[in-house]
């Protein structure tokens, strides 16, 4: 029997709308799902390659790039150190009775016809809904696929993870106190360039050279990775001592020194209809960013971060946003 290679147009069918990131997210989670666990740049430069010629290849690399990014964020991917991404089980969070938001590395062809109801696909989201009186179908679709339900609350960790408060920085005090380390001692290949985060009437800003450096400051190294620090005193790390903090720990402290110095991160919701719009410039700590990522969409303009949801969670996020980030929210009415 002859073996019949197919043709682009074939592919195309096969593969699905290639200009859609609900597509190639799908194809990401379908790279990691049969490789177990790769890094992060081989699934991209894999798929790179598989659809050669299919997308305009200029653009085609920072996409899956940016797209594999969201699915870490969001938690379809687990991720280790070094970049490697592994498969993540099947989490269904809890909207309401009838609706979930479903967190894994299967694409969405595999999960789907597994699960009762239907799953509404948009971006990197995955929306599941199914009928009040399904819901005992579904514990056992859960069940056989090893996975579990979870409140918004459970699965984005918002117990684990600290309010931006007082509290947090007297925990960078005392990490300072137990932990410092040596001033100079992140510049044994070369001095870095330094920057430190400052209150603008626009909202925090990174600045290289400032009147009022806040202890908190950031660097590229030499590879390129961000290295974030929280010093002892208003000089850098090359001269004072400190203490490294992770992406997620420096996220957090912005909205902690912003708070503390009584200038908050500033944001802004705009009601379009029954939808609500959240737009917000600083990065969010990854349990706040979870818990939004699970009610709403996320999307990037002109340097914000922009959440969309329904009108009836919009309380529900600006709780959260106040009392864990101290972020300042204001309403916008959209004509």
């Amino acid at each position: 029997m002859e073996l019949r290679i197919p043709n682009d147009s074939e592919y195309r069918e096969y593969l699905g709308d290639l200009s859609n990131d609900a597509t190639l997210a799908d194809l990401l989670r379908a790279e990691v799902t049969a490789r177990g666990s790769c890094t992060r740049a081989a699934a991209v430069g894999r798929l790179q390659r598989a659809l050669a010629g299919l997308v305009p290849e200029d653009t085609l690399r920072g996409r899956l790039s940016d797209l594999c990014r969201t699915l870490e964020a969001d938690g379809d991917f687990s991720v280790s150190k070094g970049g490697f991404l592994h498969v993540s089980p099947v989490r269904a969070v809890v909207l309401d009775q009838t609706t979930h938001r479903v967190v894994s590395s299967l694409p969405t062809r595999v999960l789907g016809p597994q699960l009762p109801g239907s799953l509404q696909v948009e971006g990197t989201c995955r929306t599941h809904h199914l009928a009040p009186d399904r819901t005992d179908d579904l514990t056992l679709a859960l069940e056989a696929l090893g996975g579990v339900a979870l409140t918004v609350d459970a699965w984005a960790g918002l117990e684990r993870g600290p309010p931006a408060d007082a509290a947090w920085m007297d925990n960078l005090a005392q990490r300072l106190q137990w932990h410092a380390e040596s001033q100079g001692s992140l510049e044994r290949d070369g001095a870095l360039d330094w920057a430190t985060l400052e209150f603008t009437d626009e909202g925090p800003r990174w600045r290289r050279r400032s009147d009022a450096p806040t202890r908190l400051w950031r660097a590229r190294s030499p590879n390129g990775r961000w290295l974030f620090a929280w010093s002892a005193s208003d000089q850098t790390p090359a001269g004072s001592d400190f203490v490294s903090l992770s992406d997620d720990d420096a996220a957090r402290t912005v909205f902690a020194v912003a708070r503390t110095e009584e200038r908050p991160v500033q944001a802004r919701i705009e009601h379009h209809g029954e939808e609500r719009r959240l737009f917000i410039r600083e990065w969010l700590p990854r349990a706040e960013y979870r818990f939004l990522a699970a009610l709403g969409a996320c999307e990037f303009i002109d340097r914000e971060t922009v959440w969309s949801f329904v009108a009836t969670r919009q309380e529900q996020v600006v709780s959260m946003l106040s009392e864990r980030l101290g972020v300042g929210i204001k309403t916008v009415v959209a004509e």
